[in-house]
């Protein structure tokens, strides 16, 4: 059976070590995110079935550590269908 959900695309990276004025975290998150939109359009997928593309940054590590460099990632969640 072919799952025809609706996709979000999230991208996150580490904290990093200093506080900067200019911190491009949100920005790299960002691109990041619409280039797997973008891959994942190219290998098929229907734009339409995209209902979130999103960088956060640095705001949701998935280990304690927040400058680990296991919080860079890209995480593409298939959503629910609607009962």
């Amino acid at each position: 059976r072919v799952v025809t959900n609706d996709v979000s695309v999230a991208a996150h990276v580490p904290a990093r070590p200093m506080v900067v004025a200019e911190n491009p975290v949100w920005e790299l998150t960002t691109e990041r995110a619409q280039v797997v939109r973008k891959s994942l359009e190219v290998a098929g997928l229907d734009p339409q079935r995209l209902r979130r593309v999103t960088g956060s940054a640095d705001r949701e590590p998935v280990v304690r550590d927040p400058m680990s460099l296991r919080n860079s990632r890209i995480e593409i969640t298939v959503l629910r269908g609607d009962q």
